[in-house]
């Protein structure tokens, strides 16, 4: 029982643990999904301004291309900056669930604690008064035998 708080305190934070490895991953995806888009958009641009060199008229289509990639990259870039609101939201959700379990952790030690020495004190008492049972006990013993002695 003793042994119980800390071992729920440590599985609350190998939980942890586990929800910050998973955010951070979130947040590699996000970035790698970020760093993907600006490459696109690079890619793309260069695509369009040598389509522009070699092609006048076709400069038209490859802009709305262009365009219309963009819009692509900029809503992905969109639903990253949004999950990246949830993935924090979610971080902070765990870290005042963790601070409320280790405060009843604590409440929970300290009662254990107050318990127990109220029951080292109990077992004090009862050792004194057995000892002074005893002694009494044997002052009677005593004294009977001496009186059938005489």
């Amino acid at each position: 029982m003793v042994l119980a708080l800390p071992t729920i305190a440590f599985i609350a934070w190998l939980g942890g643990q586990w929800l910050d490895q998973r955010f951070n991953q979130q947040d590699a995806k996000i970035v790698a999904q970020s760093i993907a888009s600006t490459n696109q958009n690079t890619l793309i641009t260069a695509r369009i301004e040598s389509t522009e060199r070699t092609t006048g008229a076709r400069v038209e289509t490859v802009e709305r291309s262009a365009s219309a990639r963009a819009d692509t990259v900029e809503r992905s870039a969109n639903a990253a900056i949004e999950q990246a609101a949830k993935v924090n939201d979610r971080l902070i959700a765990v870290e005042a669930n963790q601070a409320q379990n280790f405060a009843a952790s604590e409440r929970f030690q300290n009662g254990a604690l107050q318990r127990l020495d109220r029951m080292q004190d109990s077992i004090i008492l009862m050792s004194n008064a057995i000892a002074a049972l005893t002694a009494t006990l044997q002052a009677e013993k005593d004294k009977e035998s001496r009186s059938n002695s005489r």
